[in-house]
């Protein structure tokens, strides 16, 4: 731990692999020469560069030329918020006088980060523009197309993607007694993720999972899907982790989004507005979906299953996007089967005539999604 400013003039800082360097109280490291972490060590806290006229590299960023410019990288505890998900900050400033052409970024994760972590979703940003993504291992080199460095003062972060944060209700597992969706299908919710755009492995199935959902996000309404992230929806109908904790990551670039939820047999539903400014280490604000129609997308975009309660509507068992005879037929080609089954759509962990009558009520005015 160093509590006193440290000024290392015309050498390299060389941190040992198991090693841990972290400043305390706001003081910095200044360092004219390079800072390098080998394997598992780690410098965490502030550490400035000199002037990188005639050096390339610092601390882990490496430069394509040489270039008059001063390097800032800030690391630290990773932000734990609501909605957020857990970013590793990983801040680097660049203060310049000439152009410059940024080509890799070599980001070792030790074992620190990686046990603070909550899933693999690092990126980094430069500015406003999307630069890409990895898979969170350990020695990972995250690289960039050549990225012109402008003149003056520029702020690259990495991070662990953005957050998040909303409430919706499936119809088929929600008892109005106890205004909570129940969790009798836990005990058949598979680890693998049965939906095909992210087919994962979660590291564990939380106690009040009612079940897999499949979270998009979208720059417009119309556009295309993109990210897509599969994690659970709890009793109350939160998003949440692996471990239960509310918010999701997703590993897409800070901006504004529609928010679309999926499942597999409910109808698909969206925000009806984008959620502005998500991204890391800021807690999204809440988008519950079930407080009014108007916070669907589209016309009849969802359910009333209570006076001022609105769900993703019942029934869609063959994920055609809308519910009609076709997904009754298929709850009778595999009646009495116990398990994890698109067609058990009360949620009972079996499919009987009890998920015939849910059809039957949603398929009178042939509802269907409303997410383009």
């Amino acid at each position: 731990m160093i509590s006193t400013p440290l000024n290392f003039a015309q050498v390299d800082l060389i941190i040992n692999s198991e090693m841990l360097v972290e400043t305390s109280g706001g003081v910095s490291i200044q360092v004219s020469g390079d800072v390098i972490e080998n394997d598992s060590g780690y410098l965490k806290g502030v550490v400035n560069s000199g002037n990188r006229t005639s050096i390339t590299s610092f601390a882990g960023i490496t430069l394509s030329e040489e270039f008059a410019a001063t390097i800032t990288r800030t690391t630290g505890s990773p932000y734990f918020g609501n909605g957020a998900g857990k970013n590793i900050l990983k801040h680097y400033q660049i203060m310049n006088d000439g152009n410059a052409t940024l080509t890799n970024i070599n980001v070792i994760l030790n074992e620190y980060e990686i046990d603070e972590m909550n899933g693999p979703f690092f990126l980094y940003t430069y500015d406003t523009d999307w630069k890409g993504y990895g898979d969170g291992s350990i020695d990972l080199l995250f690289s960039a197309d050549e990225v012109n460095i402008e003149p003056g003062v520029v702020d690259l972060v990495i991070s662990e993607g953005v957050g998040v944060s909303a409430k919706v209700i499936l119809e088929a597992p929600y008892n109005s007694t106890t205004s909570e969706m129940r969790t009798t299908l836990n005990p058949y919710i598979p680890n693998n993720s049965p939906y095909v755009e992210d087919p994962r492995i979660a590291s564990a199935i939380p106690t009040e999972a009612v079940d897999w959902v499949l979270i998009q996000v979208r720059k417009v309404a119309t556009g295309s899907t993109i990210e897509s992230r599969a994690s659970f929806i709890n009793i109350d109908g939160y998003l949440i982790e692996d471990d239960g904790s509310q918010g999701v990551g997703k590993k897409a670039k800070p901006d504004d989004y529609h928010i679309v939820i999926k499942h597999r047999n409910h109808l698909s539903v969206m925000t009806n507005e984008v959620q502005a400014g998500l991204t890391w280490g800021i807690v999204p604000e809440l988008y519950d979906f079930t407080d009014d129609i108007n916070q669907y997308y589209g016309t009849d975009g969802a359910k009333e299953i209570q006076s001022g309660i609105w769900a993703m509507w019942c029934g869609d068992s063959n994920s055609d996007t809308r519910i009609t005879d076709a997904d009754k037929v298929l709850v009778n080609n595999i009646a009495v089967y116990e398990g994890y089954h698109d067609a058990d759509l009360n949620f009972d962990g079996s499919v009987t005539n009890a998920d015939k009558f849910l059809v039957n009520a949603n398929k009178v005015t042939t509802p269907q999604t409303q997410v383009p």
